[in-house]
Formats: C-alpha cells, structure tokens, sequence
C-alpha cells in the first residue's frame, strides 16, 4: 500500500512539472531561436556596412543627376541628358538613404515615392554606368540663364541667350518679377508691362526632358522668376 501511494505521488509530480515545466523550456527555445535569428540579421547588416566602407575607400564617390527612366526591384535607370548617359542605380533596403529637397532642406523620403520622369540627384561609388548608392535626393530641376530680350508677344518673351541661342519663354501669374532700378541698384517687383525690347533678362526655369520638346521648334520655357535689367543701365 505503501509503495503504491509512493507511486501514485510520484506520477502526480511528473504530470504536474510536465504541464508546468515544459512550456517554459519550449517558450526558453523559442526567445533563443528569435534571439538567435536578430544576431544573425545584425551580422549580415554588419558585413553590409563593412563592404560598403571598403568599397567607398577603393573608389571616388560621384554625385549623378537626371531623369527617371525605369524603378524595377531595386534598380533605378537615371537618364542624364546633359551627357547622354544612361546610369542603374542599385539600392541597398538596408543602407540608402532617400531625401526630398524642399527649399534649403531635406526632408525623408522613401523609395516607393519615386517614379518614372522624376529628377534624382544620386550619390555613391561609379563603377561604368553602374552606381552603388549612398543617397538618393528627389529634387525639382531648375536652370539659370540671362540673354537680351529680342522680341515680346503678350505674355512670352523671345531672348537671345548669351550663347546665341533663341529662347522663347513664358511669364505666368505664378511667376516672380524684379526690375533692377538703374539709380539705386536694388531690385524692385515690376510687372510684364515694364519690360521692353533691349532690356537685359536673367531668369530661372524649370528643366525638361529634351524628350518631350521637339527639336524643330523653338525652346520654350515657363519662368519661375526673372530679374530685369534696363538697357538705360549700360547706357550712362
């Protein structure tokens, strides 16, 4: 009787740690697999960064811009057409870093944001076309020129820019306007009406894809601002 009552307790003790005990163990495994597959990923970004660094020492960093050709993956085609290259960008998930340039600053962006036509200033490790990203900047693309205004029809003007190239460009509601006053030398708002034939103009536009003009036509660009100076000026 005795050794059965001994039995029966001891059975009682392994049913109860078994129900109490093995959870514990299996959840105990479970935090050191989890533990075990984050060590893992840390060394894999480890090795990343380790190569990235290694890479970077053996080549010259580039700064690249142009116009979104394709996003497939994570590979971005970049058409620059001032040079008439064709660049893959490859992006890192880990590593790249995407920004969008607002004004004097730059706020995070991502890499689903970006699109076919947009304009990426892109900076990384060359190798050929190829560039092994570091940052990835969507910017709006604006260019600078000055010339002679030759001609004026409503709202657009013809320049000759200072390279002989004929211009014609567009003024808007949304376009700012200053005019240089001769006697003060400081820049003043001035509308479309004070502008006259003669009068020097430097102004700032909005970058197109050559793609999208026809090269038979005349270049025709939207101001964004433009700056007057009077013939009057180099008159005295």
């Amino acid at each position: 009787m005795k050794n059965k009552l001994i039995s029966l307790l001891l059975v009682g003790v392994v049913v109860f740690f078994g129900v109490v005990i093995f959870p514990v163990v299996a959840k105990n495994t479970q935090d050191v697999k989890e533990a075990s597959v984050e060590s893992k990923q840390v060394e894999i970004l480890k090795k990343k960064i380790a190569t990235k660094v290694a890479e970077t020492l053996k080549e010259e960093k580039e700064v690249v811009s142009g116009f979104v050709k394709s996003v497939k993956d994570n590979v971005i085609v970049i058409d620059d057409d001032l040079v008439q290259v064709k660049y893959s960008a490859k992006i890192d998930p880990d590593l790249t870093f995407f920004g969008v340039i607002k004004g004097s600053s730059i706020e995070k962006g991502d890499k689903d944001e970006v699109k076919k036509g947009d304009f990426l200033i892109v900076q990384g490790v060359r190798v050929g076309k190829e560039i092994i990203t570091n940052n990835v900047y969507k910017d709006v693309p604006f260019m600078v020129e000055s010339g002679n205004i030759v001609g004026i029809k409503g709202k657009t003007l013809k320049v000759e820019t200072l390279d002989k190239e004929t211009m014609t460009v567009e003024v808007t509601s949304r376009t700012k306007g200053f005019l240089l006053n001769t006697d003060t030398l400081k820049k003043v708002k001035t509308r479309l009406s004070k502008v006259k034939e003669g009068d020097m103009i430097n102004f700032v536009y909005k970058i197109t894809k050559k793609s999208d003009q026809k090269e038979e036509a005349p270049k025709m660009v939207t101001l964004y601002r433009y700056l007057i100076i009077p013939q009057e000026y180099f008159e005295k």
